[in-house]
C-alpha cells in the first residue's frame, strides 16, 4: 500500500466507505447519507495538511493506486494518535495492519513523540489486532470515551493502545 495526502477527488471513494453500514458500525462519527458529507470531509482533509492540525491519507493499493481507506494521524506533542477506516471489500488483506504500522513507526520515530495511541470499540475485535500487530499494547479501556452513533451510544466505552518510548535522559 501507500499513502498519499486525502483529495478532493477522493470524495466519491469516501462516500463508499463513510456510507456503508458495516464501515461506520463502530465509527464516532455519524454514516454520511448525502454525497455532500464525504465532500466535506475531503475539503476537511485537504485544510488539516495546510493548518497542519492533523494528517489524513488516503491508503491506496500499490500497483493500481486503487483506493482502499483511510488513515489520519494527529500529532500533539509528547504524544500522536490516529484513527483509520477502510472499505469493507479490503478488509482481512493486511491494509489495516501495513498502514497502522507505519504512521505508528513513523510518529514514535519523531523526537517529540513519546506516546502513539489508538482506540477501539472492545467488541471490535478485527481493529484491536490491527493495533496490536502494529506494535500497540493494551493500556485501558476508557469509560464514556467517545460517540458511536451507529450503535446508539452517546458516550461509549472504548479501548485503549499504546506505543510509549522513554523520554531522552
Amino acid at each position: 500500500m501507500r499513502l498519499r495526502p486525502v483529495q478532493l477527488s477522493d470524495a466519491a471513494d469516501i462516500f463508499r466507505y463513510a456510507g456503508g453500514v458495516a464501515e461506520t458500525r463502530f465509527m464516532p462519527f455519524r454514516r454520511h447519507e448525502r454525497f455532500a458529507e464525504s465532500l466535506e470531509f475531503a475539503e476537511r482533509c485537504e485544510a488539516c495538511w495546510v493548518s497542519g492540525s492533523a494528517f489524513p491519507w488516503a491508503i491506496t493499493e500499490r500497483g493500481s493506486g486503487r483506493f482502499l481507506g483511510v488513515i489520519e494521524l494527529r500529532l500533539s506533542p509528547p504524544k500522536a494518535d490516529f484513527g483509520y477506516i477502510f472499505e469493507e471489500r479490503f478488509w482481512g488483506n493486511g491494509f489495516a495492519t501495513e498502514a497502522a504500522t507505519a504512521v505508528t513507526h513513523w510518529a514514535i520515530a519523531q523526537p517529540s513523540i513519546l506516546r502513539v495511541w489508538a482506540t477501539c470499540h472492545a467488541g471490535n475485535v478485527a481493529s484491536a489486532a490491527v493495533l496490536q500487530k502494529a506494535g500497540l499494547n493494551y493500556e485501558a479501556t476508557l469509560a464514556n470515551w467517545e460517540a458511536r452513533p451507529q450503535l446508539g451510544e452517546i458516550a461509549g466505552s472504548s479501548d485503549f493502545y499504546v506505543l510509549t518510548q522513554s523520554a531522552p535522559a
